[in-house]
């Protein structure tokens, strides 16, 4: 069971590293292309995978386990959910208040 959570994990992490990647580089000026490999590409590539390592992997172990245990996977969706939009909250009560 522990393979499987750590290989949906990392295959999870892998796909979410190239929006990270190119989403950070667009915002940071950066055109699609060749010149998406400067030196600020390859650092925001870094802050991503440090972000995926230390912040988004031990999230998506818990979210295995979590659905391992419950067999729920719209407890899981709802969690995810709740994760992606509290960090976003602040903003979205001062854009409709």
């Amino acid at each position: 069971t522990w393979g499987k959570l750590v290989g949906a994990t990392s295959l999870a992490w892998v796909v979410a590293l190239a929006g990270w990647v190119v989403s950070a580089a667009v915002r940071a000026g950066e055109k699609l292309g060749p010149t998406l490999f400067s030196a600020l590409a390859v650092a925001i590539l870094l802050q991503a995978m440090a972000l995926g390592v230390a912040g988004l992997s031990p999230v998506g172990l818990l979210f295995g386990v979590i659905w391992s245990r419950t067999r729920s996977l719209g407890l899981v969706v709802l969690l995810h959910v709740a994760l992606d939009f509290l960090p976003c909250l602040p903003d979205f009560l001062r854009a409709w208040s």
